[in-house]
């Protein structure tokens, strides 16, 4: 088995964004992923991304995203 380091509770913040892009959930052969891009200074939406969250699940249900108004 390789090695894993996992964090069990972390903050994470980001200054100067631009943009936070979601992508779309995809099927990955073990599950489903999907990720949260967060775009800054420098370079802005032009550049990579600051900050990627990768998110994985066993079905897609358990990586979508949930506001008041939306579901995606």
């Amino acid at each position: 088995m390789a090695s894993e380091i996992l964090s069990k509770r972390h903050t994470v913040e980001a200054t100067e964004v631009s943009l936070v892009r979601v992508t779309e959930i995809v099927a990955d052969g073990s599950g489903f992923v999907r990720a949260v891009r967060v775009y800054g200074a420098p370079d802005g939406a032009d550049g990579p991304p600051v900050f990627e969250l990768l998110l994985r699940g066993a079905d897609r249900a358990a990586i979508e995203l949930k506001t008041p108004e939306l579901t995606f």
